[in-house]
């Protein structure tokens, strides 16, 4: 005698681990043009439940509000400006002086580089070349490296053709001078 009412038993469907986990997908949903296609057959369902919920976000919608809400939208005060402003050269005079000591190793200069004076700190002057430029040692801002070199200001009256312009500050030429750029 059968007790269970005989017959056939029928798989239940599996039940999500989580309430938030995706639907398991068994290929005979509807609205899917491959129902093997098991990944699209999920992601349809689960935005089906979402919006059921009322929990659907368009990720459209949410990527255009990440961008807005970061920190680099909207109006900004006085003082954000110059923060920003202040960390943007800080940046690039960081970035200046790593260059700065890939570009001229000790004793050998190595052709346009910045000279500016804006760009440095704890300036001393040291000598004088055999061609009468005067002769630095400094360092850049932000970095505590010292240079030795010349000064693009003084440069620029005994032998203005050895200095180039790059974004409003002096470089100096040293292949032109009798000057190395050098860390000491």
């Amino acid at each position: 005698m059968c007790v269970g009412g005989g017959g056939r038993s029928y798989p239940q469907p599996q039940r999500p681990e989580f309430d938030d986990s995706p639907p398991v997908v068994t290929g005979m949903q509807t609205g899917v043009e491959n129902p093997k296609d098991t990944k699209k057959a999920t992601e349809e369902l689960k935005i089906r439940r979402q919006k059921k919920e009322g929990t659907y976000v368009d990720p459209n919608l949410a990527a255009v509000e990440q961008k807005l809400s970061r920190s680099g939208g909207g109006p900004k005060t006085k003082q954000q400006r110059d923060n920003l402003a202040r960390n943007k050269q800080r940046a690039k005079d960081s970035a200046l002086a790593r260059k700065m000591k890939r570009t001229a190793p000790k004793g050998q200069g190595a052709g346009a580089m910045r000279s500016d004076i804006r760009f440095k700190e704890n300036v001393s002057e040291v000598g004088l070349s055999k061609s009468g430029f005067k002769i630095y040692e400094f360092n850049y801002k932000n970095d505590d490296t010292r240079y030795r070199g010349a000064m693009a200001q003084d440069v620029i009256t005994k032998l203005p053709e050895a200095i180039e312009t790059h974004d409003g500050y002096l470089y100096v030429n040293y292949d032109m001078i009798d000057i190395n750029m050098e860390v000491i």
